[in-house]
């Protein structure tokens, strides 16, 4: 399984390269390179060290709860009219739950983008930066920068 993985994430870099080093002038002109970086770091990150880990526990989790249900189903069949509504209301949480997730995880993306534009607009300019004694501006807009997404990496914390 963790070999399927790490050539997935192989693919899916090749991928993803390929069609950046086809695309037009007009795309990177209009599209920050923080968040060709940002998607690129975040896609491979999550096959790499995520999807591994998510994969394993999942399939430990479902025999777990599989093997629970057999016995308990076994030793008193009563508990069957009690998890099935149980399991009707897991389904109708998920409903409400994965789409405000997927808004959360989608926010601090896109919030993470600008961090890229400045940190590598930064060291574009840092001479200019230090020439200008604007270290200080810089390092407040950075800190800004981090504070405000950290605010939905967190929230995406709290919501997984």
């Amino acid at each position: 399984m963790l070999v399927k993985t790490v050539v997935a994430s192989n693919v899916l870099h090749n991928a993803m390269l390929n069609n950046i080093m086809r695309s037009p002038m007009s795309f990177f002109d209009t599209t920050p390179i923080g968040r060709i970086v940002n998607r690129f770091s975040k896609d491979v990150d999550v096959l790499d060290n995520m999807l591994p880990n998510v994969l394993r526990q999942s399939v430990q989790s479902m025999g777990r709860v599989l093997i629970s249900l057999i016995n308990i189903s076994y030793s008193t069949p009563i508990v069957l009219s009690v998890i099935v509504p149980v399991v009707i209301l897991y389904v109708l949480m998920q409903r409400v739950y994965i789409p405000a997730s997927r808004q959360i995880r989608r926010i601090d993306s896109t919030t993470k983008s600008p961090i890229y534009v400045h940190f590598s607009e930064t060291l574009s300019g840092v001479s200019s930066i230090r020439a200008y004694a604007a270290q200080e501006r810089f390092y407040e807009n950075s800190m800004r920068l981090v504070d405000y997404n950290m605010k939905f990496y967190f929230g995406s914390i709290v919501a997984s």
